[in-house]
């Protein structure tokens, strides 16, 4: 357990020093040399008098400069002058227009900013997991329920189709949609995309359905069935898989043929769900982001980058790299403990021998 800890913990470490020398490495490029200035040049630039866009400024300020045999020629020095004036008011205007780091002055609030997005991507990870692993058994059992031709539901052609626009819709855009009737910030509606939107459901879902069929093809499904474990597919009260069960969180099903199908189904699955884990921060920035969703971690991410806060873009992007990375070690000791409950278990017969 500890090695599991102490490889994710270096790779991490590995990660975050590498955006530690793009920082220096972006400051020490962003930094530019103090412009030499003559004192003598400054004292007619800091004059409030002179109004260095003004043509009747500037032609008086010439002849003087000419007068008092200055060089270099009066016109050249007005010039000069108007675009040094001018460069500076921009680069003042830049500099108040420029928002403040947000870690060096509102710690706290970057903090909070950053569990609140853990805990939106928690809970969206969760559920999806739970929601691919539901429709796809659902979709598994009625696949073998023993129907006769042409008496599967079908459902109506106008709620199928509006499922499938929504189920493969990028969440922003059903969104927008919904925006006059919900608020755009409410961080319910955000779990509801998250979930249901950008074919997270139906692409997983599917992917735990080809992982559960494929292991039923195996000689271990087809022993068990010659040994007469139960293996009817009936759903309801009384049956064999009951609806409690299939849309509880753990899936045990003790006694059917479905319980080490589904054992060995999660131990694969479980890489995939590194990949949903991934995929669910890009889809929760991208929803914050389209939706200018103030206040919250994919929005104050984007902001800090438009103004140049490097500083505060490398930490943000590490955070998102540690939620990755401690969603792998979760995974990871998920698996050994597993794996440490079969090592030490002694062989049991399997359940549901009639």
């Amino acid at each position: 357990m500890r090695q599991i800890f102490l490889k994710h913990l270096l790779l991490f470490l590995s990660v975050a020093g590498l955006f530690f020398l793009l920082w220096l490495l972006t400051s020490r490029l962003t930094e530019y040399p103090p412009e030499t200035r003559d004192a003598a040049t400054e004292k007619w630039l800091q004059d409030s008098l002179i109004l260095w866009q003004d043509p009747l400024h500037q032609a008086i300020v010439a002849d003087v400069w000419d007068l008092a045999g200055n060089s270099p020629e009066g016109d050249q020095f007005v010039s000069q002058m108007a675009r040094r004036k001018s460069a500076e008011t921009v680069g003042e205007i830049d500099r108040l227009r420029r928002q403040k780091s947000l870690i060096s002055t509102d710690f706290p609030g970057f903090l909070l900013q950053f569990f609140s997005f853990f805990l939106l991507f928690g809970v969206v990870l969760a559920i999806s997991v739970w929601g691919a692993e539901t429709l796809g058994l659902l979709r598994f059992i009625f696949k073998n329920q023993q129907r006769p031709a042409g008496s599967a539901p079908r459902p109506h052609p106008v709620l199928g189709f509006l499922s499938l626009f929504v189920l493969f819709s990028p969440g922003y855009l059903i969104a927008y949609i919904l925006k006059p009737v919900f608020p755009s910030d409410s961080a319910l509606l955000i779990v509801a995309l998250g979930i249901f939107t950008n074919g997270t459901l139906a692409v997983y879902s599917q992917k735990y359905l080809n992982l559960l069929s494929q292991e039923f093809e195996k000689g271990y499904i087809v022993a068990a069935r010659i040994r007469n474990v139960t293996d009817s597919f009936s759903t309801g009260r009384n049956q064999p898989l009951s609806w409690k069960e299939i849309f509880g969180i753990r899936k045990q099903f003790h006694g059917h043929l479905l319980r080490h199908g589904l054992l060995n189904t999660r131990r694969q699955f479980r890489e995939t769900v590194r990949e949903l884990a991934a995929f669910t921060i890009t889809s929760l920035i991208i929803l914050e982001m389209a939706l200018n969703i103030q206040g919250r971690y994919g929005y104050e991410l984007l902001r800090q980058l438009l103004y140049g806060n490097l500083t505060d873009v490398f930490v943000m992007m590490a955070g998102l790299f540690l939620m990755v990375k401690l969603t792998d070690a979760v995974i990871d000791l998920a698996a050994f403990r597993q794996d440490s409950r079969y090592l030490n278990q002694v062989t049991e017969p399997v359940e549901g021998v009639k």
